[in-house]
């Protein structure tokens, strides 16, 4: 994972199944920071198959829906606890809804925070400062 200003591109992890709401992100991961390379996972089952064949590749930054067709972002997020490694990994929930439980239970399994979807220009602030929070430069 990115410790500090890194020499490589970032590599973000952006799991979400609506493909609106995965070409605005991209959009706004792109002008934060034009190098990153973005992933984009739309299921569970993708995302499983990744953790097990990437689990030497770690991502700067996980962005994580709660709602796929085979899954919730809770399970996903407990998938992640299976590699210990994948533990340090900051994700963010980018979510059109999540209940206070889910919620809850969410911050339990490490989750740094929570976007609520559609992003709005607080959203995109937000996402700008994020990067700065894990040290990723942004372009502007």
């Amino acid at each position: 994972m990115n410790s500090g200003q890194s020499s490589h591109a970032p590599v973000i992890l952006l799991i979400d199944d609506n493909e609106d709401h995965i070409l605005i992100t991209q959009k706004i991961i792109e002008r934060a920071y034009p190098q990153s390379s973005v992933i984009v996972l739309m299921t569970g089952r993708a995302v499983k198959q990744h953790l097990a064949t990437h689990v030497d590749h770690l991502p700067d930054l996980i962005f994580l829906d709660m709602d796929l067709p085979d899954a919730t972002g809770l399970d996903i997020l407990r998938e992640i606890h299976k590699y210990d490694d994948w533990l340090d990994v900051p994700v963010w929930l980018l979510s059109s809804w999540c209940d206070d439980a889910q919620l809850e239970t969410a911050y339990e399994l490490g989750i740094r925070g929570y976007f609520e979807k559609p992003l709005d220009r607080h959203g995109m602030d937000a996402i700008f400062h994020l990067f700065e929070y894990v040290n990723l430069e942004v372009t502007t």
